[in-house]
């Protein structure tokens, strides 16, 4: 909270100064009710002295209007800086986070992340914006009035403080429990945060709906609300027992008080007048009411500290990628697109022990298999050219784009772009060379437009249109109400699913990128779809490096070198032609899945596209 709090230490510094000049004139008021009941009003002789009177008002009236007037600016200044140090808080925790690797986003669940980001730095703005000045004016105010007090009278100053000691006992136990409450509570908002967002985004309720499972979310849900009602009652239950308990406690200390002033007056100890006593009532009034200001602090900031330990959690974490020393800053008119695979083991797994790193050496070689999604894979692609990878489920084809975009590094060995390791470039840098299009396209609950310029902000209208056409959505927008304002909803459900495919076409189209990459782009669609994005796809791969991942035959023909990966090894490469002959893996896989593909496009219209070109297909029968 310190480091949080030292670059605001100039608005500090002036809000400290101001409750010390308001404790300082809040402190003098008893002074100047003795001096006005004992001098002024109730003196030996001549008085009552109106002067005196009228003087001594005039001060304590001015005291309090110049006291009240510091502690509304220093309330002011306070939180003004409070909330900077808030906002500034959950800046730091957002950027934080978008630096996480996707290791780290696969492991996590995104309403722990709301949570916390929303949530948890909410809970912390009592102790960076109240906390710390009511520490300081408390502590301020307990040590003046002790200062006056024992000045006044020791005997009566040292029953105060007795009077006061033994509330510290439960306030550091019920502090205690509140914490344990404060973390129970958030790990329950977390649990219905992921409900919620589970259930209520547009794929969860098209999943709950269709299998018919509302009734039992909303049991889940409802048991989690009741957990958090029990919590948030326990919570509140205490906090009032503690307030109540100290009040009671403290309102009898007039009494010992009393007591004590009689029998010192009764014994002729001291010299104690009724506007001594009065004073010093005064004082131990606020000595009291400090005290249990500091201890009210020390309960909240104690129930703080439960979303300090869970935001640093994840501000602590070191992000698994990350911009080495020196990195290089290279824009994507600079890069070729060569890329090369040099003997590139990798593991999903946060750890490998040495042994499971090489398989050689572990006792059982083929028990380590199933740790690794790729094993000691070589490959080479050309700039400009088009590369197939293919392969059965599982066996590391979207694992390679993963690393080539350096979501995550390799385990073993290096991946390499025009003779560079992709580990030596800016992430800024990288991202900029590499465009990629998913079979899950994620498009953004915003208009068409915004859509398309979120891979190139200053894009101009123009350059939107051209990419659209080139694309072939530019027609299918225009016919929308709106065009290209039209909001799509979450996750573009109100287009059909070639349509998102075409946008996201067109998005990488601006981004323009020397590599592209096509994740099964075209496997979930139609026909007719299909055909539009591959003629998409045949104007925008030339002139760039385009690495396919797809199961489609008309993506497969056209490639320049065809890669098969079977359980994360590479098992064969070459062109179409020669993989057909060698009657391998991919043989089978074409016989099964490719040959099937091209039967249906033909018994369509006789055609099967490839590289954005119509053409006859002579190898079905």
């Amino acid at each position: 909270m310190i480091r949080l709090l030292l670059p605001q230490s100039k608005g500090l510094a002036l809000v400290a100064l101001c409750m010390l000049a308001s404790v300082g004139l809040s402190t003098v008021n008893p002074l100047i009710g003795r001096a006005l009941i004992d001098k002024a009003m109730f003196c030996a002789k001549s008085c009552p002295r109106p002067s005196l009177l009228a003087t001594l008002l005039g001060l304590m009236v001015s005291a309090m209007l110049l006291s009240s007037l510091l502690a509304l600016a220093s309330t002011f200044i306070n939180n003004t800086v409070g909330q900077s140090i808030v906002k500034d808080l959950r800046a730091q925790l957002y950027e934080h986070l978008t630096r996480q690797s996707m290791r780290f986003f696969s492991g996590v669940r995104t309403g722990e992340l709301q949570t916390r980001l929303l949530s948890d730095v909410g809970g912390v703005n009592y102790a960076v914006t109240e906390a710390w000045p009511s520490i300081f004016q408390n502590t301020m105010s307990v040590v003046s009035a002790l200062v006056v007090m024992l000045i006044m009278s020791i005997p009566l100053t040292v029953v105060a403080v007795v009077v006061v000691l033994p509330t510290i006992i439960p306030a550091r136990h019920v502090s205690r429990i509140r914490r344990r409450i404060a973390t129970s509570t958030q790990q329950t908002s977390v649990r219905m945060n992921v409900i919620a967002e589970e259930t209520l985004s547009v794929s969860g309720a098209l999943l709950t709906k269709a299998f018919g499972r509302q009734a039992a979310h909303i049991q889940r849900f409802g048991e989690e609300n009741e957990r958090m009602a029990r919590l948030s009652r326990r919570n509140e239950v205490l906090s009032r027992f503690l307030d109540l308990g100290m009040q009671t406690f403290y309102s009898l200390s007039p009494f010992a008080v009393y007591m004590t002033a009689g029998i010192l007056l009764t014994l002729h100890h001291g010299s104690l007048t009724v506007g001594t006593i009065l004073a010093f009532l005064g004082l131990q009034s606020r000595l009291s009411g400090s005290v249990q200001g500091l201890i009210d602090v020390g309960v909240s900031i104690t129930t703080s500290f439960a979303y300090f330990e869970r935001i640093y959690e994840y501000l602590d974490l070191t992000p698994d990628i990350s911009d080495r020393p020196g990195a290089l800053a290279l824009q994507a008119g600079d890069i070729r697109g060569a890329v090369r695979l040099e003997n590139v083991s990798f593991s999903y797994l946060a750890s490998i022990s040495k042994d499971e790193l090489d398989p050689a050496t572990a006792q059982d070689p083929l028990s380590t298999r199933r740790y690794w999604a790729l094993e000691d894979l070589n490959m080479d692609i050309e700039a400009g050219q088009l590369a197939a990878v293919v392969g059965p489920s599982g066996a590391g084809k979207t694992t390679l784009s993963y690393l080539l975009a350096r979501f995550y590094d390799v385990t073993k060995g290096a991946v390499m772009i025009d003779g560079y390791d992709v580990r030596d470039f800016r992430l800024s840098s990288l991202s900029a060379m590499i465009g990629m299009v998913t079979q899950e396209t994620y498009i953004l609950n915003a208009s068409l437009h915004d859509n398309l310029v979120y891979a190139r902000p200053d894009a101009t209208d123009e350059e939107v249109v051209a990419a659209a056409k080139m694309a072939l959505i530019h027609d299918r927008i225009v016919d929308l109400p709106g065009g290209y304002d039209n909001v799509v909803g979450e996750r573009g459900y109100r287009l059909s699913g070639g349509e998102r495919q075409r946008l996201a076409l067109a998005r990488v189209i601006l981004k323009d990128p020397p590599i592209l990459i096509l994740d099964e782009a075209t496997s979930s669609l139609d026909t007719r779809s299909e055909r539009l994005i591959q003629q998409a796809l045949g104007k925008i791969k030339r002139g760039r490096t385009n690495i396919v991942i797809a199961h489609r035959l008309s993506t497969i023909v056209a490639a320049d070198v065809i890669f098969v990966l079977d359980q994360g090894r590479l098992v064969e490469r070459g062109t179409h032609d020669r993989l057909l002959a060698l009657g391998g893996l991919y043989a089978e896989l074409y016989s099964t899945h490719f040959a099937a593909g091209a039967i249906e496009s033909r018994n369509a219209d006789g055609l099967v596209l490839a590289s954005g070109e119509v053409v006859v297909d002579s190898e079905v029968g």
